[in-house]
């Protein structure tokens, strides 16, 4: 099929997919089958448990309600604007967004939409999936976003041109941008034909001829080729980066392909497995509305150094699971030797390196230095899952001390150094570990 007769033909709809058509004929069965006494005794379902159940499935029905036609309605709304859903971008951005777009029309919903792509925390989960997936090209992504979200859009949108085309070229036999690139994948909401099919044959448009205008589509001929100087603009940028963030959902859909999840081969979920999963669903989403909560209601300590927070002292003398606590126990960490907990505590790439091999890797920059002193100077909470710490260190190496002063950025995070608003029970506080350059760079000049 070529793109002319791909744009000719209707669509079909997501809310049609295999998986969420069976999502939908399964709520409907369950619900009767919750009615059935017979049924219930014989899998030993409670009372107590039935009734948790029917709370669960009436909940899920009517989340699902909206959000079975949701994907449809966020691509329909942009659907001439290079803006697809995909199976990780929040169902907040996507209802507020279509709600933007359909009171002030499309303009003001991109608006909406580039605002949140270019807040480097709100997409910073995304960013660090992204980087897991892209392997050799994770590198070449960490400065494109750096570029992004300092809004250097000249230098990172063909950053983001390239990757995009290489990563599926490893995939598929052909780039992104190619025609004969299909995209689709089985039961998906990113590799539906109205995702990056879409976006595909949108960004691959031929530019024949100079343009000086200022564009808001990432024509990828246009923008590599010399023809659209007038790229370099946060819309353009923030469009490929959601298409990046939706090739991490595509690559997953196709890896369920290759394991032999297709069409010709689905095997729909028993009543068992469906009853599980639904609970989990009503767990999980539990876990992200209280995320979204203690989001909502976070707000900026007031804090003064040395009247509500001890400028120095002893790992007790502050309070528990605050940032200053933690970077305390990580100064005591280093001066006791205990590199396997001070691993655990820094905040690194896990996914590259063992918590052994990063604690030999501490082990050799920091054995031969001690902090002698130190003095908090400022306190400043950044975000619900960041603070930074200004601290005058004083570094013992070989009996000379030299005193500097230092500002260690603090992320809220799991083990998995996914970031966490500050207070739930999967984080704990983890430092960056810029600092230790500096502090080796003192240990080579006493040497």
């Amino acid at each position: 099929m070529d793109a002319a007769e791909r744009g000719r033909r209707v669509l079909s709809k997501i809310e049609n997919v295999t998986s969420i058509a069976e999502i939908r004929n399964h709520i409907s069965g369950i619900k009767e089958l919750l009615g059935n006494k017979t049924l219930m005794k014989s899998m030993k379902i409670t009372p107590l448990q039935k009734m948790k159940f029917e709370s669960q499935v009436k909940r899920i029905d009517e989340e699902f309600a909206s959000l079975f036609t949701l994907p449809d309605s966020f691509n329909e709304t942009f659907k001439d604007t290079g803006w697809i859903a995909f199976e990780s971008l929040s169902v907040e951005i996507m209802e507020k967004s279509i709600e933007i777009a359909n009171e002030n029309g499309t303009d003001d919903g991109e608006e909406y939409l580039t605002s949140y792509y270019t807040n480097r925390e709100e997409v910073n989960h995304l960013c660090n999936r992204a980087k897991r997936h892209l392997g050799g090209r994770s590198s070449l992504f960490e400065l494109a976003t750096d570029d992004h979200f300092s809004g250097r859009y000249y230098s990172c949108i063909p950053l983001f041109l390239m990757i995009i085309d290489g990563f599926v070229n490893e995939e598929e036999a052909t780039g992104f941008f190619a025609e004969s690139t299909d995209l689709i994948a089985w039961d998906s909401v990113v590799g539906h034909e109205s995702g990056l099919n879409e976006v595909s044959k949108l960004m691959s448009k031929t530019r024949r001829k100079t343009n000086i205008e200022e564009i808001k589509i990432p024509y990828r001929n246009g923008i590599l080729h010399g023809r659209d100087l007038n790229y370099a603009n946060p819309v353009v940028s923030s469009k490929l980066l959601a298409v990046i963030f939706s090739l991490m959902d595509w690559i997953e859909a196709k890896k369920k392909m290759k394991s032999g999840k297709t069409k010709e081969f689905y095997a729909a979920p028993s009543v068992e497995e469906t009853l599980s999963s639904l609970s989990n669903y009503a767990t999980t989403r539990e876990k992200l509305d209280q995320q979204k909560d203690m989001m909502d209601e976070w707000k900026k300590r007031d804090i003064e150094v040395g009247v509500s927070v001890p400028k120095e002292g002893r790992v007790e003398d502050f309070e528990e699971g605050t940032p200053e606590r933690s970077l305390i126990e990580i100064f005591k960490y280093i001066n006791d030797n205990n590199f396997g907990h001070l691993s655990d505590r820094i905040f690194y790439d896990s996914r590259k390196m063992t918590k052994a091999k990063k604690a030999g890797e501490l082990k050799g920059l920091l054995k031969d230095i001690d902090i002698d002193s130190y003095e908090i100077l400022e306190i400043r909470d950044e975000a619900p899952a960041v603070t930074e710490l200004k601290v005058k260190v004083g570094l013992k190496v070989k009996d000379e001390i030299k005193f500097n002063d230092e500002t260690f950025r603090l992320i809220y995070s799991d083990d998995e150094r996914t970031p966490y608003v500050r207070g739930s029970e999967e984080g704990r506080w983890r430092v960056i570990d810029g600092f230790i350059m500096q502090w080796e760079l003192f240990q080579l000049d006493i040497k």
